[in-house]
């Protein structure tokens, strides 16, 4: 028996990242591929519709209020706001430190269309907490605040519980205080910063956290999920091979001890295809093997 299952996968991942315009290197490994693929989607925010909710201490500087009133429109009509976000969503192999460890966004506040399909880049940021049902506009702040303490401060402040589950319970607050130059360098060190709020609540990796390569925690736990799910695959094929034999023949295929195993996509679902009969089965939907 044969299979070919990892590189059925890394097919997956690579005609998605080309389909969105990502130019791949050559012989890529399939947790590398993955560790990229949802690293995209990560950054990526989905078309939906959203409320939008400013913090209390919010201040708009009189001349980014248009600006800032479409951004808000389109975040509440489920328009595209990615082009808002930074060029560097245009690199496959970035990662985004803020949107990583604290689960931050940050989008540019500019009117004008370049020619790569980006927002023409502005001075200062709109820094957000985005999920599925709402935008969080925390505050307009400059390139330099990436690092700020004050983001999760205006969280914990306002929305306490959408960052409650990264909370540290059971340690004492500290008298010294991490500053923002501290988290950076951390960070860059691929070191995930447990951070103070203002009232002593301890928190740590609202977004996931830092790898020491300087990848996703989220993403490659995710990625190692899929490994793991190929391994779990292999050997439950090779136990139950006889099993799959009389499926097959009770459909009218047939295969022998030379059966070759691999994967196909069809719609939104991952199949399991013996290549020398054309004998499939589903196996599961494709998103909720990524979840």
């Amino acid at each position: 028996m044969k299979e070919h299952f990892e590189n059925d996968m890394l097919g997956f991942f690579c005609k998605y990242l080309t389909e969105l315009g990502y130019q791949l290197p050559a012989n890529q490994s399939l947790h590398t591929m993955t560790i990229r693929y949802f690293n995209v989607i990560r950054r990526l925010i989905p078309t939906q519709p959203r409320i939008v909710y400013f913090a209390c201490d919010f201040i708009t500087p009189k001349e980014y209020e248009n600006a800032l009133d479409i951004l808000k429109v389109k975040f509440e009509h489920g328009e595209n706001v990615n082009p808002h976000l930074s060029t560097t969503l245009l690199k496959v192999d970035f990662f985004d430190d803020l949107l990583n460890d604290w689960g931050i966004h940050h989008f540019h506040l500019g009117t004008v269309i370049d020619k790569r399909g980006f927002i023409k880049r502005t001075g200062p940021l709109l820094f957000a907490k985005v999920t599925n049902q709402a935008a969080y506009f925390l505050k307009i702040g400059q390139h330099d605040g990436l690092s700020e303490k004050k983001l999760l401060d205006t969280i914990h402040d306002n929305w306490p519980d959408i960052i409650a589950h990264y909370q540290v319970k059971g340690v004492l607050p500290s008298n010294q205080q991490m500053t923002d130059e501290d988290i950076r360098i951390l960070r860059k060190a691929g070191i995930t910063p447990i951070t103070q709020r203002t009232d002593g609540t301890i928190h740590v990796a609202p977004g996931g956290g830092i790898t020491l390569s300087g990848n996703s925690t989220l993403s490659t736990r995710k990625a190692i999920n899929v490994m793991n799910w190929i391994r779990a695959l292999k050997k439950d094929i090779a136990a139950k091979f006889i099993t799959l034999q009389m499926k097959a023949q009770q459909a009218g295929f047939n295969f022998n001890d030379e059966a070759e195993f691999g994967l196909i996509l069809e719609r939104d679902r991952i199949l399991l295809i013996e290549t020398t009969s054309g004998w499939k089965c589903s196996l599961c939907v494709f998103n909720d093997l990524l979840t």
